[in-house]
């Protein structure tokens, strides 16, 4: 069977300006498939029509794909300038309805104010530029995924987001004394007041991403400078208020990240760790609780792993339920932000052939901000599928949103930026959440002191 060394003299026949295009798709192809030889071209593309129409289907298939890096300008300003119009250009390619949230006309406004603004800006201000330019997309799966230009220095503590408020749950050693605070106030402005600047930078579809992003740029001194929030990026004034309800104004200086240790987290004395914070890092694990005669199965990552393919796990979790003990299954999906939604499909289809194991008195699905893309899909499936019981908190992702994400680096600054590729639609109308069927808040308290009310809620259900 001929091998792409026969294409050879199909290529030096092909018209000089085309050439370069048809070898980089033949190793292209070669990288690909590199063991399946490639098949002698048909007679008929011999003739020359035929070869100009091939040619034009191969330009149409290649404009789908990122835009051409421009000759890089002599001056900095210049190339800041290129990289937005880049970049602007592939997410009109890319992103499948760029302009559903913000209209074309004000979107181009934007883009061509910070284009004025590019030739003088500091990296700071070009950083800012472009997380609010993404934004303005209206999509959370299409963001900056490289912050590097605004992590040079960063605070010592990091913050989590609540409906009521953010809280310190990370500290660097040196200032232990501020975990668990409750933020307040930056250099004397109240965080909700923060929050209202910030949010134009953060790409959200709905208050859960939205205060989860505010969350990380609080964070960000260099940010908060450049916004007008602080007033000198090297030490900020924060406002907290403590476990005990003691208010305090607290100097806190910003600390190269190249000095950063690991976080740490402290717990009051009276601290138990809660079952469904034990093993979150790891993809999936399972266990009995005998007394509740219950088989809790918490599902982290929608992903494979080496050691042992979710088909066997499924298996054995499918055996332990027809050993006919056991009166509840919950699945626990509150830390899980997704990947593969066909992952858990083994499970689906046993429980799907197990009437015992269908219904909302047996099965219990426990959902929360941190279920997010593919996870939300398996927890829709479950309660469509198999008329499970949904507990806990809205999961972080609207259900009709955008997702199948493909990232790329911009060509100069090599800054990440990932973008959605396709649109679901989920659900009839435009919910900005999908929501338990019973909602069981979790409170910064409740994770501070080592409780879990979701999973106390269910099993605490009469049968």
């Amino acid at each position: 069977m001929p091998t792409m060394a026969d294409h050879d003299a199909y290529v030096a026949a092909t018209p000089e300006p085309f050439r370069p295009s048809l070898k980089l798709l033949r190793e292209r192809l070669a990288r690909i498939r590199p063991t399946r030889p490639c098949p002698k071209p048909p007679p008929w593309i011999a003739y020359p029509p035929m070869r100009w129409l091939l040619l034009l289907l191969l330009c149409c298939a290649c404009a789908s794909g990122l835009p051409r890096v421009p000759t890089p300008s002599p001056d900095e300003g210049g190339r800041r300038q290129q990289e937005l119009d880049w970049l602007v250009s592939a997410l009109e390619r890319r992103h499948p309805h760029l302009h559903s949230v913000t209209p074309s006309p004000r979107f181009e406004a934007e883009v061509a104010e910070l284009r004025a603004r590019l030739p003088s800006a500091t990296p700071q201000a070009t950083f800012v530029g472009l997380l609010r330019v993404l934004a303005l997309v209206g999509d959370s799966h299409t963001r900056l995924h490289d912050y590097a230009p605004v992590e040079e220095r960063v605070s010592p503590v990091v913050y989590g987001a609540w409906p009521d408020g953010w809280w310190v749950i990370g500290v660097q050693p040196e200032r232990a004394d501020l975990f668990a605070c409750r933020l307040l106030s930056i250099d004397g402005r109240p965080v909700e007041e923060c929050a209202k600047v910030l949010a134009p930078m953060v790409a959200h579809e709905n208050e859960i991403v939205l205060r989860r992003g505010v969350a990380r740029l609080l964070a960000l001194p260099q940010v908060l400078a450049e916004v007008g929030l602080a007033n000198d990026p090297a030490r900020v004034t924060l406002t907290l208020r403590d476990s005990r309800g003691v208010e305090r104004e607290q100097v806190v200086e910003s600390i190269a990240r190249i000095d950063l240790q690991g976080w740490t987290a402290f717990a009051p004395s009276d601290w138990r760790n809660p079952l469904y914070l034990t093993r979150r890092y790891e993809n999936w694990w399972w266990t009995d609780l005998a007394e509740a005669r219950t088989l809790y199965f918490q599902f982290n990552r929608c992903a494979q792993t080496p050691e042992k393919p979710f088909a066997v796990c499924a298996a054995e979790l499918l055996e332990r339920l027809d050993r006919g003990d056991l009166l509840r299954l919950v699945i626990d999906l509150r830390h899980n932000g997704g990947g593969d939604s066909g992952v858990l499909q083994p499970l689906l289809d046993g429980l799907s052939k197990r009437s015992r194991w269908r219904g909302a008195e047996r099965l219990v699905v426990l959902i929360g901000n941190g279920t997010y893309s593919s996870a939300l899909m398996n927890a829709m499936a479950l309660r469509r599928d198999l008329g499970a019981l949904l507990v806990g908190e809205p999961c972080g992702q609207k259900p009709n949103s955008f997702g199948e994400i493909r990232t790329f680096h911009l060509p100069f600054s090599g800054l990440e930026v990932g973008c959605s590729t396709r649109r679901f639609r989920l659900v009839d109308g435009d919910p900005p959440t999908f929501d338990p069927d019973v909602l069981v808040p979790t409170t910064f308290d409740d994770v501070y002191r080592g409780r879990d009310p979701v999973l106390e809620w269910v099993l605490a259900r009469p049968w």
